[in-house]
C-alpha cells in the first residue's frame, strides 16, 4: 500500500430477517479518486464498474440478515492529512417495497 491508497468501506445493515436478492450497488467517488482493485464483496452480484474509475457498480447482489461490508482501494492523487474524511452517498436500487424501497 502507498501513502496515496485509502481503503474505502461500505456497511449495509440488513434486520428484515432473510436475504433480500437483486439488489444493485452505485457508489460515485470525489473527483480526483480512482479505484485500483476490485471490491472485496461477498454480496455476490456482477462488478460492472470499478478499476480506472471512481465509480462502484455492482449489480445482482443477494444481501442476508446482519450487517455485510464490501471493501475496495483507492488511490488519490495527494493525501494532505492522515486523518483525511471523504463523505460519499450510495445509492442501493432494488430495495422491496416492504422494507422501504420505491
Amino acid at each position: 500500500m502507498t501513502k496515496n491508497t485509502i481503503y474505502y468501506t461500505w456497511f449495509e445493515h440488513h434486520n428484515s430477517g432473510s436475504t433480500v436478492t437483486g439488489l444493485d450497488l452505485e457508489d460515485i467517488l470525489p473527483a480526483g479518486l480512482s479505484i485500483i482493485a476490485n471490491p472485496t464483496n461477498l454480496l455476490g452480484g456482477t462488478v460492472a464498474s470499478g478499476i480506472g474509475t471512481n465509480t462502484l457498480q455492482i449489480n445482482g447482489m443477494s444481501v442476508p440478515h446482519g450487517v455485510s461490508t464490501i471493501v475496495f482501494q483507492v488511490k488519490s492523487p495527494c493525501l494532505t492529512s492522515p486523518s483525511l474524511t471523504l463523505t460519499t452517498q450510495a445509492d442501493l436500487k432494488g430495495i422491496p417495497a416492504n422494507l422501504g424501497g420505491n
